[in-house]
């Protein structure tokens, strides 16, 4: 197969046009190593080598383009990946260079979930493990950056914040003490805070001890 082509993309890669009209996007370094220059006659297994390099090329880019709109755990968007159907070699081969590269780093990524759950949504630690295993990320390196991230006396704090304009609502709907008790006991857990923290911003909500 005849190479008719080869033109500057951008400052790394490069578009190489065969003589059977199909077209290539390969990196630079590629074309270097290779010396593949046009007029070359290539063999059928640099050929196959160059479209694999080619999917592999598109795979990267299209993970680059995930991880410029938000953070993704490995998992998170290896799933996405596999949704657009490239094949599961070649996405591994990438993933893999993109951790090497720090463009992916599940254990930045946890902290740094973690952190924006407790301090922006005020998320409870249950909550937050469910969110990261959902995302593919190992139990342990929850736990691990939870411990790192996660206060007691903060956890309680938020827990309290979101429990008082929570409470307020159902007192001006005109609910009784029992019924808010159960509500605002249900509507804490599903934020992610354990039995305990619940238990004591109920108590301590409902008997008037933190209403300003």
């Amino acid at each position: 197969m005849v190479i008719l082509k080869i033109v500057s993309k951008n400052e790394k890669n490069v578009v190489v046009t065969l003589e059977d009209g199909s077209v290539l996007f390969l990196s630079k370094d590629l074309i270097y190593q290779t010396g593949l220059r046009k007029g070359d006659d290539i063999s059928e297994e640099l050929r196959l080598q160059l479209i694999e390099e080619n999917q592999k090329y598109f795979i990267k880019i299209k993970s680059l383009d995930y991880l410029s709109r938000r953070p993704h755990s490995t998992q998170e968007l290896k799933i996405k990946l596999m949704q657009k159907k490239y094949e599961k070699r070649l996405i591994q081969i990438v993933l893999d260079e993109l951790q090497e590269k720090k463009y992916l780093d599940d254990a930045d990524f946890t902290e740094r979930f973690i952190t924006e759950r407790i301090y922006f949504k005020k998320s409870g630690a249950q909550k937050i493990k469910s969110e990261l295993l959902k995302k593919g990320i190992p139990m342990a390196l929850i736990e691990e950056k939870l411990k790192m991230v996660i206060d007691e006396n903060e956890s309680y704090e938020n827990a309290l914040s979101l429990g008082k304009k929570k409470m307020a609502s159902f007192v001006k709907r005109g609910f009784d003490d029992k019924k808010i008790r159960m509500k605002l006991f249900a509507f804490l857990v599903a934020k992610g805070y354990d039995f305990d923290t619940t238990k004591q911003v109920c108590n301590a909500l409902l008997k008037g001890d933190e209403i300003e």
